[in-house]
């Protein structure tokens, strides 16, 4: 980062120097060493939602110590910032609020940075609802990524050739169901909107999704470490 965009280095380690001083916590020694090395990151449209959720889970090492640091960093630095706490499915999630700042609409995005933290997890979360609609779904035992029959059968294929695939890291995209909520919803629109005659075609003439999702299925990598570095590998519709 002190290469790519050496201002916005010389702000992030003027942040790490002041914690430093203030509270006596080094972010590389104290918090980066009791997270991970385990992470991942998703987003999925939960039910009928139109805005997915997406978060960020992290393994933790060390709970007691990690939620001593973030508690000291946002009472150090939420200034006029809510900070909201609240109980889900038996777990405590905190956020910032964002909007107690008195923002003006086009500010700043409207966002509850939440986190909290699930058996040995942290998860961090733009908004509450994100949280917990994951911390519901465990609670529930819904189905995982691992038992879904598309992804079983996507993943078995990528390691049929390369067994190690998928040691470093898994990535998945369910192409079929974004492109097919894309369409469904954006085809309408299109017909709709756009007068016959001012494009070569006719747009009422677009089919409809089912007749493009049908062709297609979802997108599955892998990654390990070779001797050489990292090795990455993708299998796709295209």
């Amino acid at each position: 980062l002190s290469k790519l965009d050496p201002r916005e280095w010389e702000s992030m380690a003027t942040m790490i120097r002041a914690l430093a001083q203030r509270l006596g916590v080094s972010l590389r020694d104290d918090l980066l060493a009791s997270l991970g090395p385990e992470y991942a990151m998703y987003a999925a449209f939960p039910g009928q939602a139109v805005i997915p959720d997406a978060g960020l889970l992290i393994q933790v090492r060390d709970a007691s110590r990690v939620k001593e640091i973030l508690g000291a960093i946002t009472e150090e630095y939420a200034g006029d910032m809510r900070i909201g706490k609240l109980e889900s499915d038996g777990h405590l999630l905190r956020y910032l609020d964002l909007g107690s700042l008195g923002l003006r609409y086009g500010e700043l995005p409207p966002l509850k940075p939440t986190w909290v933290f699930v058996q040995d997890y942290l998860l961090i979360t733009p908004w509450p609802q994100a949280a917990k609609n994951l911390l519901r779904g465990i609670a529930r035992s819904t189905p995982r990524l691992a038992e879904r029959p598309d992804f079983t059968a996507l993943r078995k294929r990528l390691r049929r050739e390369n067994p190690q695939l998928g040691k470093a890291g898994l990535v998945y995209l369910d192409l079929k169901g974004l492109t097919g909520f894309l369409l469904a919803n954006g085809i309408p629109l299109v017909q709709s909107l756009v007068p016959s005659g001012i494009t070569p075609l006719d747009m009422a003439r677009l089919p409809t999704a089912e007749v493009v999702t049908r062709h297609l299925f979802g997108i599955v990598g892998g990654s390990h470490w070779t001797e050489h570095g990292g090795y990455a590998e993708y299998y796709s519709p295209s």
